[in-house]
This record gives C-alpha cells, structure tokens and sequence, in this order.
C-alpha cells in the first residue's frame, strides 16, 4: 500500500490532480507511522513524495518544511551524497525560485549537480539540474551562463535517453524562454510548441500543458506585434 500511495502520488501530481496528490501522500505519511517506520529511508522518500506534492498545490511553506525534515533524515542515514539528496537540492531550489530568490535557488542547484556529477549513470539528474539553473540565471539577466547550462544539458536530452526522458518537455521551454530573452522570437516558439507537444505525448492534457499553450499564443501575438511595427 505506501508504494502504491507513493506512486499514485506522482501520477496525480504529473497529471494536473495536485489536490488529491496532497490527500494520498498524507495517507503515505499515515501509514509510515502505522508500520513503524518513522526515521527510516521510506520515511524520507514518503516525505520528499508528500513535499513535491504540496509544492505542486501552492502550499510553499508546508513543502519547504517536509524538504528540509526529508533532508535531515537521509543526512542521519548516510545519504548525503545519494540521488535523493541532489533531487531534494532541487525541489528545495524550485520553491525559492517561485519565491524569486534566484541567488538562494542557484546555491541549492550547485549542491545538487556537485551531488551528482560526483556518481555514477547522474546524467540525467544532472540535465535537470543545469535546466534549473538556467531558469535562474535567466531571472538574474546572466544569459550568456544561462545558455551555457542549457546546451549542456542538451546534450543528455537529444541522447536516445534524453528524448524519452519525463524531463525533456522542461528542457525545451526552458530553451525557448531563453531563445525569446534573446530576441530569437520565432525559434522560441518552435521550442515552446515542441515542448507542448512532447508534453501531451507523455502525460496528456495537465496544468504544464495549459501553460505551455499560453506560451505559444503570447509568443505569436508579439511576434504579429514585431512583423506589424516593422
């Protein structure tokens, strides 16, 4: 039962279903409790599940604590420099990006990527880190660093992994909001339609879809803009 809490937790929250999300992952937490299993690693990674899921409902400060009590428990037990460890730094950083402490979100993604950089088969892990960061960088107007993270982490998501990969929808919006920082309007929108369509591929209709899909109108209204003022 807590494995499959634990999975219906991710499938919700990738599906656009936040709220009942949060609901499972409670059940999760319930049930370590139940089953003795307070202080141990399923405890952490029920934790660090129950976090990503109130992070993806809008509640930041209950997130921000089950992060940082998931953090603590694989500290004791000597995951310090595990996957769950970097992937933690991550999640950690997203909620300072969403807070707009770029600076204090930069500083959690470089401990993630000197977590992973570090362990064997961490490319993956690593893509992800540096499409954070450069979302960050982006915030900050360090565009040339942005970039630089960017073709970097490419680099994994064109690889026959990378294309399959849960993540690579991210890695083309993060490009195109990059690519429309720098003027390149109309290679920001192919990467913004990309991203929706890789999107729709793999998790169907959700709330990054929607998003995805504002994108592409706003991009093409102000590329009408451009071709009308010219």
């Amino acid at each position: 039962m807590l494995a499959l809490y634990n999975e219906q937790e991710g499938l919700y929250r990738t599906t656009g279903r936040a709220a009942e999300a949060v609901k499972v992952s409670a059940r999760a937490l319930e049930l370590v409790k139940n089953m003795g299993l307070t202080g141990t690693i399923q405890h952490a990674a029920t934790l660090q599940n129950a976090a990503t899921a109130n992070r993806a409902a809008g509640n930041a400060g209950e997130a921000l604590g089950m992060f940082e009590e998931a953090a603590a428990l694989y500290g004791r037990l000597g995951k310090e420099d595990s996957y769950q460890m970097a992937a933690l730094h991550n999640n950690i950083s997203q909620i300072y990006q969403e807070r707009e402490d770029h600076e204090t979100a930069l500083s959690y993604l470089e401990k993630a990527l000197s977590v992973v950089a570090r362990l064997d088969g961490g490319a993956a892990e690593a893509a992800t880190t540096r499409v954070n960061m450069s979302l960050s960088l982006m915030a900050l107007d360090r565009l040339e660093e942005a970039e630089k993270r960017i073709d970097e982490a490419m680099e994994y998501y064109k690889s026959e992994q990378g294309l399959k990969d849960s993540h690579y929808p991210s890695a083309l919006s993060a490009a195109g909001e990059l690519a429309f920082c720098k003027g390149e309007k109309r290679e920001a929108l192919a990467l913004i339609k990309e991203a929706l369509n890789v999107t729709l591929r793999i998790f169907g209709e959700n709330a990054a879809s929607e998003i995805l899909r504002r994108n592409v109108e706003l991009i093409e209204e102000s590329i009408k803009r451009t071709e009308q003022e010219d």
